[in-house]
């Protein structure tokens, strides 16, 4: 939603995703962990046809831990539908000493194939680049690749306004040394969701 902008000043967007089940079932201690994310983002006015640049604020919500604050930076640029892209993220939330100064990078290359007017087929890859910061690495662990993604996602326009959506994603752990909890492991998993264009 750009509520109300013109569109040469860009787009404006707010959002929120929630699980609505603990997606740490793998450890009983962490029997019933949920999360909230809500963001605000800026998508820029297009500077060259294909290129997409966005700026995003992101806050998780735990109901085990203190929030954590993100601050986004992210650009794709697309190929006539093979979409090459990535983002920079900070963490700017100074009450966990943990991942206070953590910096992490992720890159993507995915190819959309239109199935009719209505519903595409998006398949991909995305891997993520970690820097721990001073909190993590005091507590042993090193920079490196982190995390591997490999996905397909289906969506249907139900009307201009809403529009549903299936994934079905492979979420693999590349170093245990840079990314330690099992949980991020989880071989293949897969999303629904339903979203609304105001």
């Amino acid at each position: 939603n750009g509520f109300g902008m013109a569109e040469e000043y860009g787009v404006l967007a707010v959002g929120v995703w929630g699980s609505t089940a603990p997606f740490n079932d793998d450890t009983p201690s962490y029997d019933s962990i949920y999360e909230t994310d809500w963001y605000l983002q800026y998508a820029l006015p297009q500077l060259a046809e294909g290129l997409d640049l966005y700026i995003q604020y992101t806050q998780y919500q735990y109901s085990f831990a203190l929030d954590e604050k993100e601050l986004n930076f992210g650009a794709a640029y697309d190929l006539g539908g093979f979409v090459l892209g990535g983002s920079a993220n900070f963490m700017i939330d100074d009450r966990s000493f943990a991942t206070e100064d953590q910096t992490y990078f992720d890159f993507f290359a995915d190819y959309a194939l239109e199935i009719n007017e209505n519903s595409d087929v998006t398949f991909g890859a995305l891997i993520g680049l970690m820097f721990q910061g001073d909190g993590n690495s005091a507590a042993g662990l090193d920079d490196g690749f982190n995390q591997l993604e490999l996905y397909a996602d289906y969506n249907y326009a139900v009307n201009e306004m809403w529009s549903l959506g299936a994934s079905l994603e492979y979420i693999g752990q590349l170093d245990s040394n840079v990314l330690p909890d099992a949980a991020y492991d989880k071989g293949l998993v897969a999303f629904f969701s339903a979203s609304c264009n105001m």
